[in-house]
């Protein structure tokens, strides 16, 4: 059985970019609110995945920000998650998160409401071609370091 892993903190552009997510919401609210809260809940999921041994990688804007030096807020997270894992996931986001909606590719679920709004977008690995190879290259050091480069190279590319 493979050894699981805890995270012990995120990578510092993704806290970055959640933090600024809180900030752009206290500033459109003017609501009195703990700030901390997105990376906490984010760091909480992810370790369960981990845990749960969901094989699972970053992707989307947050995956970007870890690639610039400015880091953006992004109104969600995006993870892939193989097929296999799609109903275990959704489990645990239903034992974890307040409302899972299905779209066409994936699912949606509401991991914190506003006024500190945050939305997980989890993607099936089979929707696209790529995303199982990104599966297949990212060890557990890496799924934060997973960018998809499908316009130039069509390979999913690891730093």
């Amino acid at each position: 059985m493979a050894e699981t892993r805890t995270i012990a903190a995120l990578p510092r552009h993704l806290e970055a970019g959640l933090r600024l997510l809180e900030r752009a919401h206290l500033f459109r609210t003017g609501a009195n609110m703990a700030t901390g809260e997105l990376p906490a809940k984010v760091l909480a999921l992810l370790n369960r995945l981990e845990a749960e041994g969901v094989d699972w990688v970053l992707a989307g804007a947050e995956a970007v920000n870890l690639y610039i030096a400015r880091p953006r807020a992004s109104a969600d997270v995006d993870i892939i998650v193989r097929a296999k894992d799609v109903r275990k996931v959704r489990r645990i986001l239903t034992e974890e998160c307040e409302e899972i909606e299905d779209t066409e590719v994936h699912f949606r679920a509401l991991l914190s409401r506003d006024p500190n709004r945050l939305e997980l977008d989890v993607i099936e690995s089979g929707s696209h071609r790529l995303f199982d190879s990104a599966l297949d290259h990212a060890t557990t050091r890496e799924k934060f370091l997973v960018l998809l480069d499908a316009i130039e190279n069509d390979r999913p590319i690891t730093l």
